[in-house]
C-alpha cells in the first residue's frame, strides 16, 4: 500500500521538474470566508506546499470546488475571482502559502457569507505543466 507513495516521492525528490516536483499537503489546507460589507466577501486560505527540487520553483494557483462537496453555492471558487496566484517556492522550500483576497459578490446570485472549508482542491500551472490536486 505504501509502495506507490514512496514511487511518487523517489520521483519528486530525483527526476521531476516543474509543478510536478511541488508536493501539496491537501489534508493541512484551508480557506476562509466572512463578510467585510454588503458588496465585499473576504477570502483568506492555507496551502502547504512542498518544492523537492534544488531550484527556484515558480507557477500558478487556481481554485476548484472540491470533489466531495454536498453544498449548492460554491466555496473555494468564489477565490478564482482574482486568480490565478503567482507562488514562488526556492530550492528544497517547505512553506504554506497564504492567498487572500476580496471578493465583489454584488452581482452574484448565490453566495456564502461566511464559512471554512478544509481539504481545498487546487490547480497548479507552470508553462504547459499542469496538476490537478
Amino acid at each position: 500500500m505504501s509502495l506507490p507513495m514512496m514511487l511518487v516521492t523517489l520521483y519528486q525528490n530525483t527526476l521531476a521538474t516543474g509543478v510536478y516536483a511541488i508536493s501539496y499537503d491537501q489534508e493541512a489546507s484551508n480557506c476562509q470566508f466572512e463578510m467585510v460589507d454588503e458588496s465585499t466577501l473576504h477570502g483568506k486560505c492555507e496551502l502547504p506546499f512542498e518544492n523537492h527540487r534544488g531550484s527556484v520553483n515558480e507557477f500558478t494557483v487556481e481554485f476548484q470546488e472540491s470533489y466531495a462537496t454536498d453544498r449548492d453555492v460554491p466555496m473555494e471558487t468564489l477565490m478564482n475571482q482574482n486568480a490565478p496566484y503567482e507562488v514562488k517556492l526556492y530550492e528544497h522550500d517547505q512553506e504554506t502559502i497564504t492567498i487572500e483576497a476580496d471578493i465583489d459578490v454584488l452581482n452574484m446570485e448565490n453566495y456564502i457569507e461566511d464559512g471554512f472549508t478544509r481539504y481545498v482542491s487546487i490547480v497548479i500551472r507552470s508553462g504547459d505543466q499542469i496538476r490537478k490536486l
